[in-house]
């Protein structure tokens, strides 16, 4: 933060008649000018940190710019427009201001919108009354619950992998895919702009542009499954994006198939 410009020696000091109490003149006009002359950028760097400065500043009224020109019209040194300064600044301070907030109130509704979809496809979940039921939840409705273009649950075979899915809809997968694609011990993973790949999607493939792969862990003694979901969107889905609630809806069905398929839990 810049000092004051109080220079010391504009300071002068007088006695009173009824003792020696040292008093101080207010600082002049002259002297605040001679300042700002001998440091040119200490007004700029005052208000670039003190912003609320802006609103005690008074700065003159328009007809006493003109004039102030007309006066020195053979001189070089310009007059400076001082409110198109502050007008200036505050405006660009409201402008960043507004980015931030249409940033947060975008960001806001796009995670309402995902997690009111993660809720309805755990509604429907748990409504689904057989295990055929489920999957045909998950293979033909989840897609259109979560505004996505492909939906594919993929498992692992317990030998070689089929050359075809023993449910429609449902990719069967070499053993070790689902910790090949994910990472060992990973929950999930999104991806931007990419092909989608037909060992996970099937025939939906070439839609996908961006996805997110989750685990399905349903139990220890059922192999290692996996949702893949796709969305034709390079954007939909990116590297880094949070996935705490789509995440939550993978446990939910891995959970209501354990119930159906009558397994224990992990161990």
């Amino acid at each position: 933060m810049p000092r004051h410009p109080e220079d010391q020696t504009g300071r002068e000091a007088r006695l009173t008649k009824g003792g020696d109490r040292e008093r101080h003149r207010p600082l002049s006009a002259s002297a605040v000018a001679d300042y700002l002359r001998r440091h040119p950028g200490f007004l700029a760097e005052l208000l670039s940190h003190d912003i609320d400065l802006v609103r005690h500043l008074r700065v003159p009224a328009p007809d006493q710019k003109q004039a102030a020109s007309a006066q020195a019209p053979d001189s070089s040194a310009e007059v400076v427009d001082l409110q198109t300064f502050l007008v200036e600044r505050l405006r660009g301070e409201v402008d960043r201001l507004q980015t931030r907030l249409d940033e947060a109130v975008r960001t806001s509704r796009i995670n309402m919108a995902a997690q009111q979809r993660a809720q309805a496809a755990v509604i429907a979940f748990l409504a689904a009354t057989s295990f055929e039921e489920l999957v045909e939840i998950v293979t033909a409705d989840l897609g259109v619950l979560l505004d996505v273009d492909v939906v594919t649950p993929c498992v692992e075979a317990e030998g070689e992998a089929p050359n075809h899915a023993t449910r429609p809809g449902v990719q069967v997968v070499a053993p070790g895919s689902v910790d090949a694609v994910l990472g060992v011990g990973r929950a999930y993973k999104c991806a931007g702009n990419i092909v989608g790949d037909p060992l996970i999607f099937g025939h939906g493939a070439g839609l996908v542009q961006s996805h997110a792969l989750l685990r399905l862990d349903v139990s220890s003694q059922t192999p290692p499954g996996l949702l893949a979901i796709g969305s034709r969107r390079e954007g939909h889905f990116d590297e880094g994006q949070a996935m705490d609630t789509m995440n939550f809806m993978a446990r939910s069905l891995a959970l209501t198939l354990r119930a159906w398929l009558d397994v224990p839990l992990t161990e």
